[in-house]
Formats: C-alpha cells, sequence, structure tokens
C-alpha cells in the first residue's frame, strides 16, 4: 500500500484556479513574481513525489477531512490538500489554500 510507482496525479479543476490566484496574489499584492514562482515550483515539486509515496504525508487534523480521508502536504503558508484512490490508483489533488484560510468549507 502507497509505495506503487503506477498511482497517476489528477486535478480537480478548482486546483488550477488555486494556483492561479496564488500566483497572482504574490506577483502583484506582494510585488514578487519570483516569489511567486518559487512557491509554484515547490508546490509542483511535492505533488509530483506522490505518485511514488502516495501516503508521505499526514491524513488532515482536521476530523471532518480526515473520515473522508483527506492528507495535507504543507508548502510554506499553504496546505495541498489531496485524497488516494487505491483502487484506481489515483490521487486527486483537491484544493490548495492559504493555510490560515478557514478551509474546511471549500473541501
Amino acid at each position: 500500500m502507497g509505495t506503487n510507482n503506477n498511482y497517476e496525479v489528477e486535478y480537480a479543476p478548482i486546483v488550477y484556479d488555486d494556483l492561479d490566484e496564488i500566483f497572482a496574489n504574490i506577483s502583484t499584492e506582494l510585488q514578487d513574481p519570483s516569489a511567486a514562482m518559487r512557491l509554484i515550483e515547490a508546490i509542483e515539486a511535492k505533488i509530483l513525489r506522490l505518485p511514488s509515496f502516495p501516503y508521505m504525508y499526514p491524513v488532515a487534523r482536521d476530523a471532518m477531512l480526515a473520515n473522508k480521508g483527506y492528507r495535507m502536504i504543507p508548502v510554506e503558508n499553504f496546505a495541498v490538500f489531496y485524497i488516494v484512490d487505491d483502487e484506481r490508483q489515483i490521487i486527486s489533488i483537491r484544493r490548495i489554500v492559504y493555510g490560515k484560510r478557514n478551509f474546511k468549507w471549500l473541501l
């Protein structure tokens, strides 16, 4: 369980909006496009490790999210939420949100 290289990563459509928003906020509000790009690259690097190690990150601390099978990847001040489907061998990236945001209603 969890070490098979045959897992594929799929992204919920809203994840692309999340990434666009993260990039835009850091680029525009903080006026630092290079920092925005580094953050996006850091997020991508952690996600790209999942096919080999889908269980490397812990189940979400929130009981409701944990019961739904959500796992969380911390990346700087952000959290990547995903679910592992062993039957289909799919890792489904569901949301990428600012860590201090009330995200339970987003998932």
